[in-house]
Parts: structure tokens; sequence; C-alpha cells
């Protein structure tokens, strides 16, 4: 008896000192919220407020009604309303904003009870609704506020044209800090790059998938570069335009897919970035990684299955070890 309460102790001390997932996830958001301001000020100020506020609003009310526990506490609503503004243009109305919040929350979550419990990302659902309802507005890629006037469009569409950047060290330096047209939170490589190194030292199955997503992307850039101007220019140009790279850290590890092994936790992450580069190249849109990420969503279940079952079975051999 005493050792079950000892057991039970020491587990319940393991869990209070270990953040969850979805904490560990906004801390590493804020700088990309401070980055957009510092890119794009107001308009990204306004678009990030209107979306968490939109995601809280739509989670609770959903909750209330569906007379669901209310799970604020999760942070799952305000990082989903967090990563939707990020991936949005400057150029996107605040209602549209709204609209993409509502909707990641109330198709990609509510429906199914807790994040945890739902097949798909929300924030690809959101980001996905807004593609396919206002691309004239979520691909209208305009100038930072620190614009140096390098770049007269997005990376993402100079790669569908066959036209690649002059890898001066002012060009280089723009792309991998971001300064460049793009998603307002989605285009700092650096700041992406240590999100990475966080992953790997807090959250290593996390990091095993977006490295596998990111791997797969730079040997198709290689393989087959979009551009004339030699394979290195084609896995910069790749890796730092669109949604790739913010994708691969925080859509593709979303915490609903708990994998057990870095090895299955890699192999989604090359699945995923399998489909997004054959999006990039045979797609209709400038940027489809958010499809990427729902097709990868629907067959996880082929990923996370037999390690659930592994789990459960070694919890189960251990339980009857200990009574």
């Amino acid at each position: 008896m005493e050792s079950d309460v000892k057991i039970s102790a020491m587990q319940n001390k393991k869990t209070e000192n270990k953040l969850p997932f979805t904490a560990d996830m906004l801390i590493i958001l804020i700088p990309f919220c401070l980055l957009s301001v510092y890119f794009y000020g107001l308009t990204a100020v306004k678009l990030i407020f209107a979306s968490i506020i939109t995601a809280i609003v739509c989670d609770f009310t959903g909750c209330v009604l569906l007379k669901r526990e209310i799970e604020l506490s999760d942070l799952s609503a305000v990082n989903t309303g967090i990563i939707t503004a990020l991936l949005l243009s400057s150029s996107t109305p605040v209602y549209i904003a709204v609209l993409t919040a509502a909707f990641a929350i109330c198709v990609g979550k509510l429906p199914f009870g807790s994040y945890k419990n739902s097949p798909f990302t929300p924030a690809a659902v959101g980001i996905a609704f807004a593609s396919v309802c206002f691309p004239d507005y979520l691909f209208n890629y305009l100038p930072s506020l620190r614009d140096t006037g390098i770049f007269t469009s997005s990376l993402a569409s100079m790669l569908t044209q066959g036209n690649t950047v002059n890898m001066t060290a002012p060009g280089l330096l723009s792309i991998l800090v971001g300064n460049c047209p793009g998603p307002i939170g989605a285009t700092c490589t650096v700041a992406l790059l240590a999100t990475l190194i966080f992953l790997l030292i807090r959250r290593p199955n996390a990091f095993f998938s977006a490295a596998g997503f990111i791997s797969i992307c730079c040997l198709f850039a290689v393989l087959f570069p979009r551009v004339l101007s030699g394979r290195q220019a084609s896995v910069i140009m790749e890796l730092c335009s669109g949604m790739l790279m913010f994708t691969a850290v925080f859509l593709i590890p979303w915490p609903n897919k708990e994998f057990s092994s870095p090895l299955s936790a890699m192999l989604y992450g090359i699945t995923g970035g399998l489909f997004q580069m054959l999006i990039r190249y045979f797609g209709t849109f400038e940027e489809g990684a958010v499809f990427a990420v729902l097709f990868c969503d629907a067959i996880s279940f082929l990923f996370i299955k037999k390690e659930k079952t592994q789990k459960t079975g070694k919890e189960n051999k251990y339980e009857q070890q200990v009574s």
C-alpha cells in the first residue's frame, strides 16, 4: 500500500514539473508575435489579438452550448489563434482573421471534443479555409515596414515563376531574418532554427517530426530545383519561402500527435514533407503547406496506432507488477 502511494506521488510530482506541450508552444510562439509586430506594426497587433480573442470566445461558447467542461487552461485555443494570425498576410482584413480563427475552432476542434481528440490540426483547418475562400488576401504579401527594396514579391511567388534571388550578403541576410514579403510571423528562418533546438531539448519527438519534414523538402529542392541559379539557391528559397519552415515547427508536431518513438515521428514528418513539395510543385495555390498537414492528419493513425497500443501494453504490464 505504501509503495503504491509513493509511486503515485512520484508520478504526480513528475507531471507537475513538466509543462504541457501547449504551454511550451505558447512560449516559443511569443518571439514570433514580437517579430511580426516589428515587421508589420499595428497591423500585426490587430490580426493577432482578433484571432486570439475569436478563438477563445468560440472555444468557450462552444463548450457551454455543447455542455462540455471548459478547457481554456489547456491553451490550445490561444495557440490556434496565434498560429492562424501569424500565417496571414499583412493585407488581410481583420474580419477575415476572425473568420479564420472561428472556422479553426468550430470545425477543427469543437466537433471532436478536446484538442487531443481532434484528428486535425485546427490552425491548419482555418488557414485551409482562408486559402480557398480568400486567396486574393491570404497570398497578397506586402513588403514589411523594414523593407529594403531587395524583394518585389514573396519567395514562394518567385519560385512559382522560376525567378531566383541574387544571393548577395544583404539579400541572404534579409531572407534569414524574415525581412521579405510573406506571412506576417512565419518568415524569420533564424528564429525557426532556434525553435528547432528548443524542441530537440524539450520535445524530442516533435523535433524529429519537424526534422523529417524539412529533410525531405531539402532533398526535393536539391533533386528538382525550380530555379536556374543552382541547387544551393534552390534549397534556401524553398525552405525560407512561404509557410514551409513554420509548418514544420508548429503544425506538423501539433500536441494531439503523441508519438512514442523518434522513428515514427520522423516518418510522419517525412510523409508531410513529401506532400508539401508535391503540392508546391503541382498545386494551384502559391503555398499549400496546410493541405499537406491536413492530409497527414487524416492518415496519422497509420503512425500512432501501433505506438499507442505498445504504450498501453507497457502500462498494463507495469500496473500488474505494481499490484
